[in-house]
C-alpha cells in the first residue's frame, strides 16, 4: 500500500535514511494499522510491495508486536504504542534515532522494554546510534555517555562525590 504525503503528523519526516524520530506523542496513524504505521515510512523512502511487507513483518517481529500487526493505535496499549513508534523510526535503518521521551507516558516496565528494544535494534545493526532526550533517569543504565544540558548549555554528566545513599 501507497501513501500520499498529505496529513502527515508533524515530525513525521525522513531525511534520506540519516535520522529518524520516535517522538513522546508517537505520532501514529490512527486510521492505520500498526502494519501500516510501519510500511509508510518504508513507502515514503521508494520501498514497496513485498520488499515493504518483509521488513515490515521483521521490525513487529523485533518488537514483539507480530500478533498486533492488523490492530490500529487506539486498541494498542501504553506499552505497544512506544514499540511501535521505534519500529517505525527503524523501518529505514536510519544512521541515528532521536528518541524525544520514548519512556514518558508508559509505566516503569514498559519503558524498561522499550529501552532493552531500541539498545538491541543498535546493536543488531538496525541504526548505528541512539540519542535519547528524557527525564526519566531510569534511562540512564542505557547510556553508553550521559550529557545534561542546563540554562542551555550541554555538559558532561558531573561524576558524584560520594557514593549513593545504601552503596
Amino acid at each position: 500500500m501507497r501513501f500520499g504525503k498529505e496529513g502527515l503528523p508533524l515530525g513525521f519526516r525522513h531525511s534520506q535514511g540519516h535520522a529518524s524520530t520516535s517522538l513522546a506523542q508517537f505520532n501514529l496513524l490512527g486510521a492505520r494499522t500498526s502494519a501500516e504505521n510501519v510500511a509508510i515510512a518504508l513507502n515514503l523512502a521508494g520501498t514497496t510491495g513485498s520488499a515493504a511487507a518483509e521488513r515490515t513483518s521483521q521490525l513487529l517481529g523485533l518488537l514483539d508486536l507480530t500478533n498486533r500487526k492488523g490492530a490500529r493505535r487506539g486498541s494498542l496499549s501504553g506499552g505497544e504504542q512506544p514499540r511501535l513508534a521505534v519500529a517505525r523510526a527503524l523501518a529505514n535503518r536510519p544512521d541515528i534515532i532521536l528518541a524525544d521521551e520514548p519512556t514518558a507516558i508508559i509505566d516503569s516496565r514498559a519503558g524498561h522494554r522499550v529501552m532493552e528494544l531500541m539498545q538491541t535494534a543498535v546493536g543488531a545493526g538496525e541504526a548505528r546510534g541512539l540519542v535519547v532526550v528524557t527525564h526519566d533517569t531510569r534511562v540512564l543504565d542505557f547510556a553508553h555517555r550521559v550529557l545534561f544540558m542546563e540554562d542551555g548549555i550541554l555538559a558532561p554528566a558531573p561524576i558524584p562525590s560520594s557514593p549513593p545513599p545504601g552503596g
